[in-house]
């Protein structure tokens, strides 16, 4: 076999077509809030409660920002003999080539979070789709095309590879079911 194939070629996510300014204005006014707190509490002006607090939360707020911003950049899909591989954030999440039925590229519309982080750019967890069937999305993107894993043992799971005919195309020489 095709040594490129059992180390797992990388593929990553759909891009999402655009930051939403919703996330750039709480970045901005986040940083302009933080900016002048810390200010005021390094030079020991008489820092009262109310100011910690608004550093606090700014820092929060930056910090979850950033965090959105970046998580999706950091997102990546990989198949090799042993399964199908997601990296998030910090780790792999496998699903493992005995359990699954069939992939598919499908046209999908998640609609709700059940048990996930959602944001723009990033569905992460379970959710509910527009046909009401639970999923495990890890996608950048809510809506159209995605590829779809259908497992003996839990709901089908949805990934957003940037190519995925090349996606599928792998999976195909490397014996899994893919439906097309």
């Amino acid at each position: 076999m095709n040594r490129a194939l059992e180390q797992g070629q990388i593929f990553r996510p759909v891009r999402p077509q655009n930051t939403p300014w919703t996330f750039w204005l709480v970045a901005v006014v986040s940083a302009a809030l933080l900016g002048p707190a810390l200010w005021q509490l390094w030079h020991g002006s008489n820092a009262s409660a109310t100011l910690w607090i608004l550093a606090c939360v700014s820092l929060l707020t930056a910090g979850l920002v950033a965090l959105l911003l970046i998580y999706p950049r950091a997102m990546a899909y990989r198949a090799d003999a042993r399964g199908i591989h997601v990296r998030g954030l910090v780790s792999w999440f496998t699903v493992s080539r005995a359990d699954i039925v069939k992939v598919a590229l499908e046209d999908t519309d998640l609609v709700f979070r059940s048990n996930a982080v959602g944001a723009p750019g990033l569905h992460y967890g379970q959710f509910i789709t527009k046909q009401g069937q639970a999923v495990h999305a890890y996608s950048s993107i809510n809506k159209g095309a995605m590829v779809v894993i259908y497992t003996h043992s839990r709901e089908p799971v949805l990934i957003s590879p940037r190519d995925e005919q090349g996606f599928l195309e792998v999976l195909e020489r490397l014996g899994y079911p893919v439906s097309r």
